[in-house]
């Protein structure tokens, strides 16, 4: 690579969740930003990576990006969901019959959130995904944080746990999996809770187990 990831990417640039009406910078109300937990390494950390892609051959993507993260140093992964075939979420009628596979990884750094998010971002760089207007826009891989230990913080560019997880079960259902008692910082729900409250559609069918 001719550049590192904090060259490439830069906080104006580098999330989807920056302009998330649902979550704005002061997090939850009344509570402080914390940005500089999202800075500062604070010893081994837990970190849930949501894992998607609608374009080109799929589970490959998903396996490439899998193994990117076993074989980065920085990195620990602790545990792997199935892989689900989901239906695509909030996207144009032109990309309706894009179906997205969906994963949850379970990893372990003692790097920063901000870190994290820009390796994940590399990832994606490097694997084809392009960065633009349109937020849904069909792409070879997506990887989200969705949670990093008991951090609740939110800064332009990143805001953690990630916005709007408890409504969408294309993220949930692999979670359950992985983490079913778990509980994040915005929710007194445990994972297993909050998938049971989901309804069923839009359809997540399980398309591998062992990927």
């Amino acid at each position: 690579m001719s550049r590192t990831p904090e060259q490439r990417f830069t906080d104006s640039d580098s999330s989807e969740t920056a302009s998330d009406p649902t979550k704005d910078d002061a997090g939850t109300a009344g509570e402080p930003h914390h940005h500089s937990r999202l800075h500062r390494s604070e010893g081994v950390l837990e970190y849930a990576i949501s894992m998607g892609s609608n374009l080109g051959d799929r589970l490959h993507n998903m396996q490439m990006a899998r193994d990117r993260l076993l074989h980065d140093p920085e990195f620990t992964v602790v545990a792997q969901s199935p892989v689900y075939d989901t239906e695509p979420v909030e996207v144009a009628p032109a990309y309706q019959s894009l179906s997205y596979l969906n994963a949850v990884l379970v990893i372990e750094s003692r790097i920063a959130p901000h870190s994290v998010m820009l390796h994940l971002h590399e990832i994606e760089y490097e694997m084809g995904r392009v960065r633009g207007a349109d937020r849904n826009a069909p792409r070879p891989i997506d990887l989200d944080i969705l949670y990093a230990g008991d951090i609740a913080a939110s800064a332009p560019g990143l805001s953690i746990p990630h916005p709007r997880w408890q409504e969408r079960r294309f993220v949930v259902e692999p979670l359950a999996d992985v983490r079913p008692h778990h509980i994040l910082p915005d929710d007194p729900r445990t994972v297993a809770e909050v998938l049971a409250a989901l309804p069923s559609e839009p359809k997540v069918a399980l398309f591998s187990r062992n990927w």
